[in-house]
């Protein structure tokens, strides 16, 4: 009995959907054709790029949950501020909020640092601008690539663009004394 009244329930709602449905598409249609006959030009506006939704921050420990509570928190900081691990060329990451919304974040030193250093000065009232020169005059050095990638170029171009520099890169591609090693640079050490 209680197997046929789920049943009854699932055939209940199914039906339900689809009578909505069916009541509210001929109305849609009539309106597109109703705008169309009228010579009305309206257009659909698709966003140029797909914004990605941060990770949960409650998937993660401590200190990995750090990083993701930052790129939830300052998304508009995040997003501008380019990683450093070497992803750009791993993972086709374009910044450093592509690192959190994945796990890629939580296994990346380098990720991690960079977004809890950004929460920091946000947290202390500093621009933007002066966010992105700190994080980059830090981090630039750790990069693990002997060429910067075409993502590296556009970011620093547009840092120009706005009248800032960055400082050299790490010529051999090599990690610098200091750093705790790259995640994406070095595949033997990146977690699958």
């Amino acid at each position: 009995m209680l197997f046929s009244l789920i049943v009854s329930k699932q055939a209940f709602c199914s039906l339900t959907a689809i009578s909505i449905a069916t009541m509210l598409l001929p109305s849609a249609f009539a309106s597109a054709e109703n705008d169309k006959a009228q010579g009305s030009k309206q257009e659909v506006q698709v966003p140029k790029t797909k914004t990605l939704k941060v990770l949960d921050p409650n998937l993660f420990e401590y200190p990995m949950k750090m990083g993701y509570e930052s790129a939830k928190k300052h998304p508009e900081v995040v997003s501008k501020l380019f990683c450093y691990c070497g992803c750009d060329k791993a993972d086709n990451h374009k910044s450093l909020m592509d690192c959190y919304t994945s796990d890629h974040g939580a296994y990346c030193q380098i990720c991690l640092e960079e977004a809890i250093k950004a929460d920091e000065m946000v947290g202390k009232k500093i621009p933007i601008r002066e966010i992105q020169q700190k994080i980059d005059g830090d981090f630039a050095k750790l990069y693990p690539l002997a060429q910067p990638t075409p993502t590296l170029l556009k970011y620093r171009e547009d840092l120009k663009k706005e009248g800032l520099v960055l400082g050299s890169l790490n010529k051999t591609g090599k990690k610098t004394s200091g750093s705790q090693g790259s995640c994406c640079g070095d595949h033997s050490n990146k977690k699958k």
